[in-house]
């Protein structure tokens, strides 16, 4: 007689991302934020999150059935270019996920206000008037 003793494992579940990479554009100064749902996650499950990097951060919602990242990454420090970074999740009985960041930091925008001015003068005459132009950077105002 042959006894046979068979093991099984289950499967680890899948966390099902929405999205298996993020990219976010931002002008230097400024920060840009995107939102990865992880559905089939039940709010007993809290993914641990890793980012790697200073100018990356994340924040963790859950309801009953799905689970979000709300990763946000800030220009505040970083020069004009590209930067890539990761965000790693994992939760006990779950499948580890690595999701790629990209993060292209690009010139400041300068914007002025009033954005149009109109002068009505007459030909062959003068006309003095006073106007406030207000050119501002993220952050910073100047006076013209």
């Amino acid at each position: 007689m042959v006894l046979a003793v068979l093991a099984c494992t289950r499967p680890p579940h899948a966390l099902n991302p929405d999205t298996t990479e993020v990219a976010l554009t931002a002008p230097r100064g400024a920060s840009a934020s995107s939102t990865i749902l992880l559905r089939g996650a039940p709010s007993t499950v809290v993914p641990l999150v890793v980012a790697s990097e200073d100018w990356l951060s994340f924040e963790i919602l859950a309801s009953e059935d799905l689970a979000a990242i709300v990763t946000a990454a800030s220009a505040a420090v970083l020069a004009e270019g590209e930067f890539t970074s990761s965000v790693d999740v994992s939760a006990p009985g779950y499948e580890p996920l690595h999701i790629p960041v990209l993060f292209t930091v690009t010139p400041p925008e300068l914007r002025f206000e009033p954005t149009t001015i109109a002068l009505a003068v007459r030909e062959n005459e003068t006309a003095e008037q006073a106007i406030t132009v207000t050119a501002s950077l993220p952050g910073t105002v100047i006076d013209l």
